[in-house]
């Protein structure tokens, strides 16, 4: 819908509104809220990031609580966890989680760094944040 100002007069689509006005002759319409709903199907196999791009898995399976609440089931090697839908950002190709989401306390703590000595964070599995060494 375009409105048009010409001199004092409004015109919409060469019509003739009223003078010193900028308002429809029409109602606008009422954009209705769509919500997404996914299909168990659609999710399992989806690999899940981080909002930082870290690979944190693979959805594995739903889970739901007593309260109705349903969470994703992830899995990476081996070990799975649970993350909740609030914690779910974007679904797409990927499912990307948002950043309130704490990746280290759900991955627990990472290795000991051999050269320095540092315990590092969960996230770092291949390379010390401190130094940059190599992990076992």
């Amino acid at each position: 819908m375009t409105l048009v100002a010409a001199g004092w007069y409004c015109m919409k689509d060469d019509i003739l509104l009223e003078k010193n006005t900028l308002r429809p002759t029409e109602t606008p319409e009422v954009e209705e809220i769509s919500l997404e709903y996914y299909k168990k199907e659609e999710l399992i196999g989806k690999e899940v990031f981080s909002s930082r791009a870290r690979k944190v898995g693979s959805a594995k399976d739903i889970a739901y609580s007593k309260d109705g609440r349903s969470a994703l089931v992830v899995e990476k090697q081996g070990t799975e966890r649970i993350i909740p839908f609030d914690f779910i950002d974007q679904i797409g190709d990927i499912i990307i989680l948002k950043s309130n989401w704490r990746e280290t306390l759900e991955l627990g703590q990472g290795g000991t760094c051999p050269a320095c000595g540092v315990t590092n964070p969960g996230y770092a599995t291949r390379f010390c944040v401190s130094c940059g060494a190599k992990l076992d």
